[in-house]
């Protein structure tokens, strides 16, 4: 019966060790990436909010409602253009 050698070799040590780092340094660089990819994604897409301004506070049945709607930003500036 032959009995295998339960140690490893100093290069397979030096591998595991190699992996292990780049392994540790990974998660890191995925976060830098994710950051980047939600910076990107709120300079595409900015965050707007419809305000509504109705003529009176309150309305009885049958009532017209007039109102007036701005829709804009986060820092609450007017966004120009057609909008659905």
């Amino acid at each position: 019966m032959n009995k295998q050698n339960i140690y490893l070799k100093p290069t397979a040590w030096c591998g595991f060790v190699i992996i292990l780092v780049l392994g540790a340094w990974s998660p890191i660089d995925f976060l830098q990436e994710l950051q980047r990819s939600y910076d990107q994604y709120q300079e595409k897409y900015t965050s707007v909010k419809l305000n509504l301004v109705f003529a009176q506070p309150i309305f009885s049945p049958g009532d017209t409602a007039f109102f007036s709607a701005w829709y804009m930003t986060e820092d609450l500036q007017a966004i120009k253009g057609d909008h659905l």
